[in-house]
């Protein structure tokens, strides 16, 4: 009786088991390299000092890819993040230094900009210049 109990437990508690071992993997997987940056483009200030590098990343599935700003300080291998981030590819955005101190983004939607900040611990300026939107009224 306790053989026959165990196997209609089991019947029933393995899919489960399985569901959950499947969205623990899936889960997981966000922290893996899996999700690590994908493509990039870099941009050296004009003295060299700094590199800034626009990289796009996603865990595939049901995340959407974002495009995020890294900057690098010549001479350090600390990777300052959390600048800049948009719900897009990278193609079409650009990154351009117009002095040592001042980076201006362009070539993407406002709408689908996540987050913004300036580079005040590297006390570099960061200039927005969005696409103009096609249903701005214009």
């Amino acid at each position: 009786m306790f053989t026959k109990m165990s196997s209609n437990v089991a019947r029933r508690i393995m899919p489960i088991a399985l569901l959950a071992a499947f969205a623990v993997a899936a889960l997981s997987a966000c922290d893996n390299k899996i999700c690590s940056d994908g493509p990039s483009s870099a941009f050296e200030s004009p003295a060299g000092t700094f590199r800034a590098e626009l990289r796009s990343g996603g865990c595939g599935g049901f995340s959407s890819t974002e495009t995020g700003l890294v900057l690098i300080k010549k001479g350090s291998d600390e990777i300052h993040r959390g600048y800049f981030g948009v719900n897009a590819r990278l193609k079409g955005i650009n990154a351009k230094w117009r002095d040592e101190k001042h980076l201006e983004i362009s070539g993407f939607q406002m709408e689908d900009l996540l987050w913004y900040r300036q580079g005040g611990d590297l006390g570099i300026r960061i200039t927005l210049r969005p696409n103009s939107s096609a249903s701005g009224g214009q």
